[in-house]
Parts: C-alpha cells; sequence; structure tokens
C-alpha cells in the first residue's frame, strides 16, 4: 500500500512539473543563487544570516503565487509554505552560529 501511495505521488509531481516547468525553473533558480550565494559571503556571518532570510522568504513568496495563480491557494497552503520556509531559514540561520 505504501508503494502505491509513493508511486502516486511521484506521478502527481511529475505531472505539475510537466504543467508547470517555468514556475518550477524559476523557484530552482532562484534557490540555486540564495543557496550558491549563502557559501560564497562565508565568512561574514551577517551577509550569510541575510541569504537564510532571502531564501526562506523566497521559497513562501514562491509558494503563495504559484497557488495564487492556480487558483488553489488555502490557509493550510499558506501555513504549509510558512512553516517549511521558518525550518529551512533556521537551519541555514543556525548553520552561522
Amino acid at each position: 500500500h505504501r508503494h502505491c501511495v509513493q508511486r502516486r505521488h511521484a506521478t502527481l509531481m511529475f505531472k505539475e512539473l510537466r504543467k508547470h516547468p517555468a514556475d518550477y525553473l524559476m523557484l530552482v533558480s532562484v534557490l540555486a543563487v540564495f543557496f550558491f550565494g549563502f557559501f560564497a559571503v562565508w565568512p561574514n556571518v551577517l551577509l550569510q544570516q541575510s541569504f537564510a532570510l532571502a531564501i526562506a522568504l523566497a521559497y513562501f513568496l514562491w509558494g503563495i503565487m504559484h497557488h495564487r495563480n492556480e487558483k488553489s491557494l488555502t490557509a493550510r497552503i499558506v501555513l504549509e509554505y510558512f512553516f517549511v520556509s521558518l525550518f529551512a531559514g533556521s537551519v541555514l540561520f543556525l548553520l552561522t552560529l
């Protein structure tokens, strides 16, 4: 059963990628630039912390805009993007300490 669920999720994700390739290309590009920037400014902790915040904010805003454009934006989706962004940003921020 678990294998069928995993396969179904993978199929849905590939459909989503094929349906909106420009959206996901933009997401990957922006996150890659910020991620590499995060390491490029080492050992400047303040700049790294700024990049951590920028990465989290970019992911959050991308998710909101993507779902708004799809007319699928709900409070649950906003919270999901908020908490994933908060977690990822916090991990990167903690790496700077």
